[in-house]
């Protein structure tokens, strides 16, 4: 799941920690930024002070206020047993989130839950809450309502790609620009617009040439992405 984050962050690194470590389960362990390689690599070794609770909004606090108060888009990934100790606590903070991004004063966010276990089914309500948290019809600046939660049962998976099924909107801009390219290094054109070059939207549709093989994106940032046409 580190290997695929890492390919997913725009900037090629995922930043990975333990959660509800130490008394009362309000610590967190940095395991520290990973591209793909070291993710592979990487010895998960036991977190060196197991909680003896579960509280998940220190956890959120260091991604949202200590890590990247200011990123232009964030989708966050919690596995968890499904106890949540602090619930009413972290719904009071998610609809401060929401408020603030409404406000434009914090950008694009996305919690997800994976429910792993036999404990996580016990929990599942938990979960299930914090997915249906009622903002209250605040919505981004392109005029999405805000759901901060997404919640699934690692035992209903079959694909990672499942994490992000309800976590991105189609409208969501994940880099101020891109280019994109066939397989034969020739570019080519969205639909709709004349280029990406004012923003890379999630939803990304064009045409290539029927022979294109795969197709790449070129960031800002010097990442380049390519993917295969099965």
């Amino acid at each position: 799941m580190a290997k695929y984050l890492a390919n997913f962050d725009s900037d090629g690194n995922t930043t990975v920690i333990y959660w509800a470590c130490g008394v009362g389960g309000g610590d967190i362990q940095e395991l520290g930024d990973m591209n793909e390689e070291n993710a592979v690599s990487f010895e998960f070794a036991p977190p060196k002070k197991l909680g003896t609770g579960t509280q998940l909004l220190p956890a959120i606090k260091y991604f949202t206020e200590a890590k990247f108060p200011f990123a232009p888009w964030a989708i966050y990934v919690f596995i968890t047993d499904g106890a949540i100790e602090d619930l009413e606590s972290v719904k009071a903070y998610s609809l401060q989130l929401a408020r603030e991004i409404s406000q434009s004063k914090r950008n694009y966010t996305k919690f997800v839950l994976i429910g792993l276990g036999v404990e996580a089914e016990r929990h599942k309500h938990q979960m299930e809450e914090l997915d249906d948290l009622n903002y209250g019809g605040l919505k981004y600046d392109n005029g999405d309502e805000i759901e901060l939660w997404d919640h699934k049962m690692a035992s209903d998976m079959r694909r990672l790609e499942e994490i992000f099924a309800e976590a991105v909107s189609e409208k969501m801009i994940l880099a101020p620009s891109a280019a994109i390219t066939d397989s034969n290094g020739q570019e080519v054109l969205p639909k709709g617009r004349a280029s990406y070059a004012d923003g890379l939207p999630a939803l990304l549709e064009f045409t290539m040439p029927a022979g294109s093989r795969s197709f790449s994106v070129s960031l800002p940032t010097g990442q380049n992405i390519t993917q295969p046409i099965v």
